[in-house]
């Protein structure tokens, strides 16, 4: 019984060692890695031991995340507007206007992709 034990141990201990060498990056130096982690701890970008990351406690600790370009009020607005008209904004009661109500609203096409085309669904 002992053999087994430390049979299974030994592939173990192989199997991590194995597993780690196949996703090493071989493109990057022990350098590469710690500087890559330093900039990362600066950025607050490592998870903590609570499973958060220091920049999501502590935002005003760090600075901002550059984003891409964003949408204009008025581009929000005109979705927004958009939606409501074609009855897709969700409710109070968790359901969509044109769920309860679909004779109120225009009929959505299927994609081209999606369209039924006459032919009966082939057999599985």
């Amino acid at each position: 019984m002992k053999n087994a034990i430390s049979i299974i141990r030994v592939s173990a201990c192989a199997l991590a060692v194995a597993s780690s060498a196949v996703n090493a990056d071989p493109g990057k130096i022990r350098e590469q890695v710690q500087a890559e982690l330093a900039a990362a701890q600066q950025a607050g970008e490592v998870i903590g031991p609570a499973g958060v990351a220091p920049r999501d406690l502590f935002p005003s600790q760090y600075p901002p995340v550059a984003t891409g370009a964003g949408k204009t009020r008025e581009q929000v607005q005109a979705e927004l507007a958009a939606a409501q008209k074609a009855g897709e904004v969700i409710g109070p009661a968790g359901v969509a206007p044109r769920d309860l109500f679909p004779g109120e609203y225009p009929a959505i096409e299927a994609p081209r992709s999606m369209a039924h085309t006459g032919a009966p669904y082939p057999a599985n």
